[in-house]
């Protein structure tokens, strides 16, 4: 037998289609709308590049896209940080996914949420909202507006609701 076995030869097609992949998502022009992928496995021509659908390596690639997306716009939560922020910056809003996720704030009272949060924010914007976070200019593309974090307790002082609110 002369030549590269089957298995080389469809390593290097896979190589070449993941190294095109990686270029489609570091490439400033939008070229997704160009993709042909044939079945499960298979190697395809489209656009000009191979493309894989290798499905293990599409959702490698993919769940790495997306990772580095969330790195970029999201912010891990610390108190110290949220207490001390400019009101005028995002930096509490960049936070306060993360916050959600990692300190619930449904079921505590307010001195533990005073001790997370710092003191809330006064304002009579949301008169029925016993706590009030200014999050600072609203994420998205034009911040116009502010967003808010509004927290509800109930007669014990116990938070009940929370909603993030745009002004």
């Amino acid at each position: 037998m002369c030549g590269i076995s089957i298995r080389q030869r469809r390593s290097e097609e896979i190589l070449h289609c993941k190294r095109n992949v990686l270029r489609l998502f570091l490439s400033a022009e939008p070229r997704f709308t160009r993709l042909a992928i044939a079945g499960p496995g298979s190697v395809r021509q489209a656009g000009g590049m191979l493309i894989s659908s290798d499905r293990r390596w599409c959702r490698a690639a993919l769940g790495a896209g997306l990772l580095l997306v969330a790195s970029a716009c999201s912010s891990g939560f610390d108190p110290t940080l949220w207490r001390e922020a400019d009101p005028s910056t995002r930096q509490r809003a960049e936070m306060v996914d993360d916050l959600m996720r990692a300190h619930p704030l449904i079921g505590l009272d307010r001195a533990e949420v005073t001790t997370l949060l710092g003191p809330p924010n006064q304002t009579d914007k949301w008169p029925d909202w016993q706590m009030v976070y200014v999050l600072g200019p609203e994420r998205g593309f034009l911040g116009i507006d502010r967003e808010w974090l509004l927290l509800r307790l109930d007669g014990s002082g116990v938070v009940i609701e929370h909603r993030i609110e745009t002004d």
